[in-house]
């Protein structure tokens, strides 16, 4: 296989949480627990084997891990850079001092809404979750020489609707955190039922892959790649979108980063379940575009504009797609009788 340009790699302390996000589809979650520490030390080692970053991140809240603050201090002994996502809901001054202290370099606040909407949304206390922010914030440019970048995660529904601009401003003028981003609503694997059209029908299967042909569009998604996850039980998945962990691909111990590519890539032409029923899957995502069409919701234009994007999305990542790049392997599975289920 050939080598990747990868964000990081995805560790999931634990599945539970302590929010009670009307997105999230909480009952759709495996069985849950936390993940052992020698199973977090020899995740972490694995991202030490290709000087990734680590990103405590995955289905809970990584902060009710009863050893949160042994697997930070872990990352930082060993001198992998690490990031978090989490509610903040628990970030306490000490905790904040802690992760700055041990070095975070990267913070996600899942805090997409503000006041009265976060806690209908959330299910968490806004006050207690703003002076947290502000807090860490405000120590991290005072302390620390800003060494972390602080992000918010903004998902969008109905009720941040029409607000999002607001929200946005907010964090970055009022808080002052780096920046905010945006993204729709995911599938998780079929996990989520969050309106997507291509969920509820099998058409346009062979209209997207036209497409995709014409405009150049490989079907290769390229998170289970770039993004890779390890669930809290020490199992890796395509990527963090297998949301009910349907797939366990290899245990850490068993298999690095790098041999797990290889695996990866036959489930994924096998036609892995979670990828099957997720948004972010080419043909899925091309194929919600005609189902859009279809409703109105965007024109011929919208739509070519789309295609033009994801080609030079997909350009942009050489390993991947480009001239000797996985894309290669990815072919030649293809054309060794592997077939591709259909979608469902």
């Amino acid at each position: 296989m050939k080598k990747i340009k990868r964000h990081g790699l995805d560790i999931e302390l634990t599945n539970r949480c302590n929010a009670y996000c009307n997105f999230c589809p909480r009952d759709k979650t495996p069985q849950q627990g936390f993940i052992d520490f020698a199973v977090f030390q020899q995740a972490a080692l694995r991202a030490k084997e290709e000087s990734l970053v680590v990103m405590l991140a995955g289905q809970g809240e990584s902060t009710i891990h009863p050893e949160f603050e042994r697997c930070i201090d872990y990352l930082s002994e060993q001198k992998i850079p690490f990031g978090l996502t989490t509610n903040a809901s628990l970030l306490t001054p000490e905790r904040a001092r802690h992760l700055l202290t041990r070095g975070i370099m990267r913070m996600t606040f899942s805090a997409g809404d503000l006041g009265e909407d976060y806690e209908e949304v959330y299910g968490l206390d806004f006050k207690n979750t703003l002076e947290n922010i502000r807090y860490f914030t405000a120590l991290n440019k005072s302390e620390f020489a800003g060494q972390c970048d602080i992000w918010i995660s903004l998902v969008e529904h109905e009720i941040n609707y029409g607000k999002r601009e607001e929200i946005k401003k907010f964090w970055e003028k009022e808080i002052g955190v780096n920046g905010v981003f945006s993204y729709k609503q995911i599938s998780r694997g079929g996990a989520c039922d969050n309106g997507y059209y291509f969920l509820k029908s099998n058409r346009y299967i062979d209209e997207a892959r036209n497409a995709m042909k014409e405009t150049g569009i490989s079907a290769l998604c390229n998170l289970a790649f770039t993004a890779p996850f390890v669930g809290w039980n020490g199992q890796y998945y395509v990527c963090c979108s297998d949301y009910e962990k349907k797939v366990p691909l290899g245990n850490v111990f068993d298999y690095s980063i790098a041999q797990m590519d290889g695996i990866k890539m036959t489930s994924i032409i096998n036609g892995n379940e979670a990828c099957i029923l997720c948004n972010y899957d080419p043909l899925n995502s091309i194929r919600e575009n005609f189902f859009e069409r279809e409703q109105g919701i965007i024109d011929d234009k919208t739509m070519r504009q789309r295609l033009v994007i994801m080609k030079k999305d997909q350009d942009t990542q050489p390993d991947i797609y480009g001239t000797n790049g996985l894309i290669d392997d990815f072919l030649a599975m293809e054309n060794n009788n592997i077939k591709t289920k259909s979608i469902s």
